[in-house]
């Protein structure tokens, strides 16, 4: 499900790539997608749907694979449903919550680099990925899990009320 507001936003942002396809496969998904203020992250996806705050991504590129990535989450919490999702984040060993973290973002960014090549016949560059593959970066994404590390604590309230801290304006 997608806003007029967000189509006619993407429509004249992405004209160098297959926006086409790209909005026929946001239509198409069971996913609603916001145009939204959000605060840290550039986009997020939550049992809602994905939150996507475009003014502040510069590339069109960049926000083309984002949306991708995002919609990987989303479907991907779909898929294994709230319970397993709430458990994952919940789990009482950094290491394995962070293992786990890490292996999500993996994963979308492989759909998100898939899904564009798909979707405009271009591989998308690794650079413009997190690169969790190098130890570094991974590192460093390690570090910031730290922050959500023991918080949700298989609450559903909890993640929601969470969730809602990074998120001003739902929709623009």
């Amino acid at each position: 499900m997608l806003t007029k507001e967000l189509k006619d936003v993407l429509s004249k942002r992405l004209q160098k790539y297959n926006v086409e396809s790209l909005l026929g496969f946001m239509e198409l998904s069971s996913c609603q997608y916001n145009y939204s203020d959000l605060r840290g992250p550039l986009a997020m996806a939550t049992f809602d749907g994905v939150f996507i705050d475009v003014d502040r991504i510069v590339k069109d590129k960049m926000l083309y694979f984002i949306i991708l990535h995002e919609t990987a989450h989303y479907k991907r919490m779909s898929k294994i449903g709230k319970t397993n999702v709430l458990s994952n984040l919940s789990l009482e060993n950094f290491e394995e919550f962070s293992n786990h973290v890490i292996y999500e973002e993996l994963l979308a960014d492989r759909y998100g680099s898939i899904m564009f090549y798909q979707l405009n016949n271009e591989i998308y560059p690794e650079n413009m990925t997190q690169q969790l593959n190098n130890d570094n970066k991974r590192l460093k994404y390690v570090n910031k899990t730290r922050g959500f590390f023991g918080v949700i604590q298989n609450s559903e309230e909890i993640y929601y009320n969470f969730t809602k801290l990074f998120i001003k304006n739902k929709n623009k």
